[in-house]
């Protein structure tokens, strides 16, 4: 690992610059100090620092408090901007990156279940038979015309051979997530209203009290095609809930990038969910936006982009 330091004074303060570079960058070094711009605007205390990995401009101007205000340029629209959670306070996350992993506290999507009303009008592409009158068929996928709907019961049986689900106290897993539509190449679904418009769960055999666990949903997508990869039911309550790659952690995953206890979730009374992070290797990332402000004696970690190895600290330093 390596890193390049650039420090500039602020009034009062130093603001610490160190970026992290890939083994990659080692052979470009001399390059790298080449082409970097380091310069100071003069008496309106406005400085710029080009962000080479990601084609990104950071500029940086202090106020009249000692605070120095930050502002992203020239972002991609590819690459979104993350801000590390601090070890010592707990924040509110819509989307999160622990690691190679990126999750969303979303709700699930569901269909409709209907009643065959004529037979042969859909055909069931799983048992491969057309509907008779008056069997239960759910829109589980995206496919239109005859293939819209699936056989209650051919969806289960689908559903439960292609997952596997894991029960604690505090969380229902879901992973190992291969329910892909072979025609429309989408997820099948597994929420689905009935004819009555009540909301049910293709897992009810599997998870009986899932309606317990819609307070939040994380939902982990993989990089290609966006694709549902694994889906962790949270159960609402006042305690902790523990992430990690150990066998302990209330919710488990399985990935190199994770640290054994990685991070902690916990809800708030209005049942929002906030993270703070266990000091893990590659730490906790949410979703920033392109303007934030850096408290003195404060240290700010940012990355751009999903290489968790590009990514860059602000410090903010008293003289």
């Amino acid at each position: 690992m390596l890193s390049l330091c650039i420090i500039y004074t602020i009034k009062q303060y130093r603001l610490l610059i160190k970026e992290y570079c890939s083994q990659d960058a080692l052979l470009k070094l001399d390059s790298l100090k080449e082409n970097r711009s380091y310069r100071l605007c003069g008496s309106d205390e406005i400085s710029s620092f080009s962000l080479k990995q990601s084609n990104a401009h950071l500029k940086f101007q202090a106020t009249p408090r000692g605070d120095v205000k930050i502002t992203f340029s020239d972002l991609p629209k590819d690459q979104s901007l993350w801000k590390r959670v601090n070890l010592t306070r707990l924040e509110v996350f819509n989307t999160l990156r622990i690691g190679s992993k990126v999750f969303t506290n979303t709700k699930l999507p569901y269909k409709e279940m209907v009643t065959i009303a004529h037979a042969k009008t859909y055909y069931c592409s799983i048992c491969q038979e057309y509907m008779k009158e008056g069997d239960i068929g759910v829109g589980a996928c995206g496919c239109r015309d005859k293939l819209q709907y699936r056989h209650l019961q051919c969806l289960r049986h689908f559903m439960f051979q292609r997952i596997s689900v894991t029960e604690n106290p505090k969380c229902v897993s879901i992973q190992n997530i291969q329910t892909l539509c072979q025609i429309c190449k989408q997820h099948y679904h597994f929420l689905f209203t009935d004819t009555a418009g009540n909301l049910n769960c293709i897992l009810d055999t599997l998870v009986p009290k899932w309606n317990q666990l819609m307070h939040a949903i994380l939902i982990e997508q993989s990089s290609q095609l966006q694709l549902v990869s694994e889906i962790h039911m949270l159960k609402y309550q006042p305690h902790q809930i523990s992430v990690g790659r150990d066998q302990g952690c209330n919710v488990q995953i399985i990935d190199k990038s994770i640290s054994r206890s990685h991070c902690f979730l916990q809800f708030t009374e209005d049942e929002k969910l906030l993270i703070e992070d266990n000091s893990s290797k590659y730490g906790a990332f949410i979703t920033s936006t392109c303007d934030f402000t850096i408290h003195p004696n404060q240290t700010v970690e940012i990355m751009v982009g999903t290489n968790i190895l590009h990514r860059f600290s602000l410090s903010l330093i008293s003289l």
